[in-house]
Formats: C-alpha cells, sequence, structure tokens
C-alpha cells in the first residue's frame, strides 16, 4: 500500500541530500512561545487581520493516523471523518470549534487546506474555503462567515474531474478560487500514481473555478507535487509551493486567469503550506528539511516516531527587478530551525504583523503553537 510513497520520499530525500539541504540542522528559534491546546491537526491556518480572528482546518490525529486521511494514505473507508474548524481569538486568547449550519449531517468532513476571503465592502463579512476529501471523492466546500459569530454558514459545494488530488486553496472572490492538485492520480489508481511517484513526474497543477460562469480549468500546470497555495494582498500574484523542487513558483495572474510563471524561489526543503506578512508583503514557508524523518513520523500510526525536523523561511522581496546578473529578486532567510523536539510536523506559519503573532499548526500534532513575531 505505501510502495509508492516510500519511493516517493527516497527520492525527494535523494534530491534534497544533493543539495545538501539537511546535511546537518542549524538550531534557530523563534521567542516566547507556548502551546494552546483544544484542536488537534490544525494542517492549515489563516487569520482575519482586522479582528485578530484565526481559522484552522483541524481534525483529529488518531484518526487521520489510523483510519481516513488520503493525504497520508490512511484509507479506511469503514469509518466516516468528522472533523471539524476552530476559531482563535489573537485578542482574547478564547478557542472554540465552529458549528456548520445548513451542511448535510452525514457528510464526510476530512479537512485539509484553507483559504479565506474578505468582503471588500465590509471586513466582517468573510467566506472561508476549504479541501474536503470525502470518501467519495475530494472537494472545495464553501461557507461564509460572519466575524463574531461562532458558525460557518453553508454555501456550495465544489466538485470537478479537474478536482483531483486537491491539497489547498485560495480565494480571489467569493465565488472564485485557485486549487492545487498535489497528484495526477487518486489513491484509486494506485500503479499509475506509484508511477508518477516512482518516476518524480512534474504532472501536478493548479486548478480555477469560478462559481460565477460554472467554469473549471488548469490555470498553471508542469509542477512537482503542488502543494500550498495563496495569493497576495490584490490577488494579482500567485504562490505556489512545489515539495518535489523545494521551491515557491511565483505566478503573476492573468486576466483570462491562466497563471504566468515569473519566478521559482528556492528555499531547498519539502515544503508545505505558507502565509503573507499583511504588512510587509513577505511569505512565510513550513517546510521539513529531512524527507525520510518526516515520512516514517507520518506514517507511524502509533505516533511514537520521533517528530521530524521543521523549518520556517521567510521570503523577502529586496529588489524592485531581478539583475540580469545577480538573479532573483527574493531573498530567503530562515525563521526557525529545529530537530523538531520542541516543535512538532509545523505545516503552516501563518503570520499577524499587526499584533506581532505567528500561529503554528501541525498536521498530526495536538494544540496550536502561539509565538512571538521577531
Amino acid at each position: 500500500m505505501y510502495f509508492y510513497r516510500i519511493l516517493f520520499f527516497i527520492l525527494l530525500a535523494q534530491l534534497f541530500d544533493e543539495a545538501k539541504v539537511f546535511a546537518s540542522i542549524i538550531p534557530k528559534t523563534v521567542s516566547k512561545c507556548r502551546s494552546i491546546q483544544g484542536p488537534e491537526a490544525c494542517e492549515d491556518i489563516v487569520i482575519h487581520h482586522q479582528s485578530g480572528i484565526a481559522f484552522m482546518a483541524c481534525g483529529s490525529e488518531i484518526g487521520r493516523r489510523t483510519q481516513w486521511w488520503p493525504p497520508i494514505d490512511q484509507l479506511n473507508t469503514q469509518t466516516q471523518p468528522r472533523e471539524q474548524p476552530w476559531i482563535y481569538n489573537l485578542e482574547t486568547d478564547e478557542i472554540f470549534p465552529v458549528s456548520l449550519k445548513n451542511f448535510p449531517k452525514d457528510t464526510d468532513i476530512a479537512l485539509h487546506g484553507l483559504g479565506m476571503y474578505v468582503d471588500p465592502y465590509n471586513s466582517n463579512k468573510i467566506a472561508l474555503f476549504f479541501v474536503n476529501h470525502r470518501r467519495s471523492g475530494s472537494v472545495i466546500e464553501v461557507f461564509d462567515h460572519t466575524i463574531g459569530t461562532k458558525e460557518l454558514i453553508y454555501r456550495e459545494t465544489v466538485s470537478s474531474e479537474l478536482i483531483v488530488t486537491p491539497n489547498d486553496v485560495t480565494p480571489v472572490s467569493a465565488n472564485e478560487f485557485y486549487t492545487t492538485n498535489d497528484r495526477r492520480y487518486t489513491y484509486k489508481q494506485e500503479k499509475l500514481r506509484q508511477f508518477e511517484s516512482d518516476t518524480g513526474r512534474s504532472w501536478t497543477n493548479v486548478i480555477f473555478h469560478s462559481s460565477k460562469n460554472d467554469t473549471t480549468f488548469i490555470a498553471a500546470e508542469g509542477i512537482s507535487y503542488a502543494n500550498g497555495i495563496i495569493a497576495n494582498w490584490n490577488y494579482t500574484r500567485i504562490y505556489v509551493n512545489s515539495v518535489g523542487t523545494g521551491e515557491t513558483i511565483i505566478y503573476d495572474r492573468r486576466e483570462d486567469n491562466l497563471l504566468l510563471e515569473i519566478e521559482r524561489v528556492h528555499i531547498g526543503v519539502a515544503v508545505d503550506n505558507q502565509s503573507i506578512d499583511e504588512v510587509s508583503g513577505e511569505i512565510y514557508v513550513a517546510g521539513f528539511p529531512d524527507v525520510p524523518a518526516t515520512f516514517k513520523y507520518l506514517l507511524d500510526p502509533t505516533g511514537k516516531s520521533p517528530p521530524p525536523p521543521v523549518l520556517i523561511a521567510k521570503i523577502s522581496n529586496v529588489t524592485k527587478k531581478a539583475h540580469p546578473l545577480l538573479g532573483s529578486n527574493y531573498q530567503v532567510t530562515k525563521v526557525l530551525e529545529t530537530n523538531g523536539s520542541d516543535f512538532n510536523s509545523i505545516s503552516i506559519a501563518a503570520v499577524d504583523r499587526k499584533r506581532n503573532v505567528i500561529l503554528l499548526g501541525s498536521i498530526l500534532n495536538k494544540g496550536i503553537t502561539r509565538c512571538d513575531l521577531e
């Protein structure tokens, strides 16, 4: 069952080892961190900066390790997943699960990536987009929310033959979004999926969907294991993390919603999700320097394997235009790197510059971590 996954991680390990990415872990940490308990396995986090409210796509650590969560090949279809979004208030420290109003009661909820759109005319009105791995097929669930309430109001489910293995999602309007497929083939196409992984194919893509005119199409392709995706403040630029190449790919968004690649920023580790500093525009990327250790930890149903090393990198725009000889106009600096003993399997580092806070979420860990942002 896990043969293709094993070979995929071996391939990644060889790639990053050749680049001498994780030959050694050089510790660097952030200050004044504390654990906030309640939710589990909060793989993705977005922050509503006007209010200081964080929305989290969370789940069950045990459920993901032993029952149903396709991203790590847990495929027990006999158990219905019933995961839940959570809210955390950065101002009051209150944390609680949210109810899903009008969402079909018997529908699977197995959450992954998360995106938020803020109404430009009323910042208290937002739309939340969740990747949901239903047993019948993965979809994007869309909810409306009013800041200050404790419920998400179900609006629609988006499914498409092009949305096959969604990992993350970023909206560009209340009715439009981009989502990454991290594989070309689903777990139901095991042999083809195995071949894709064994040979390190750049077969994944970014899908655009509009509910305004009911269109869905491939916006960008040729990506090796597309993962996290976000948009800048005015939705003119899209950032996609490629696990297979250890890069953040930067695209310009065209008027027809196709994506034009303009640059690749080398991070050098298996990159997961990312967030944007709402003030500076800097990008914070979470990643895993030691691919074999990450693989061993994620696929251990007991949860007893040592947590893998983690890294958070910051991408800054240091010049207005790339120099023809010096190359990239982006600089990558290390924000955090540890052996994993103090920060467990970080998949997202969500930044709020207004309050100088960074929230760390994890694929499988209990709780979230709040740190001061320097």
